[in-house]
């Protein structure tokens, strides 16, 4: 299911070439952007502004594009979300625990962030 995101980038992203095992490559861009939601309610008074870290990757032409992005950027756009599974060892080297995390995979970049903009526009009024 396509989801659209949008946050800040907790830092500058780093490009990356990897090799697959036929040979071929491909540029990727692994980062977080910080989702925050204006609609947060307050705490004691003031405005929650803490953000959500949501884990990301970018693929291809895609990941050239967050990788010429500076930290605090603005990004918005539509991705996947997959599921990420880790082995867990102990010490003893012996399988302890599976770890799951969420990843979005990015699929086409807003760069005038014109979704966010529509959804804000189609949810007014709906708090």
């Amino acid at each position: 299911m396509k989801q659209v995101i949008s946050g800040r980038l907790a830092k500058t992203p780093e490009l990356k070439n990897i090799t697959f095992e036929d040979g071929s490559e491909s540029k990727v861009c692994n980062f977080i952007i910080f989702a925050y939601d204006p609609q947060a309610p307050t705490v004691e008074g003031k405005p929650y502004k803490k953000g959500i870290p949501l884990k990301c990757t970018a693929w291809g032409e895609n990941a050239i594009a967050v990788s010429e992005m500076e930290e605090g950027s603005t990004l918005t756009a539509s991705a996947t979300q997959r599921l990420n599974e880790y082995v867990i060892k102990n010490k003893d080297g012996q399988e302890e625990r599976t770890v799951s995390e969420s990843v979005y995979v990015i699929k086409r970049i807003d760069p005038d962030n014109e979704i966010q903009k529509q959804m804000n526009e189609l949810l007014r009024g709906y708090e």
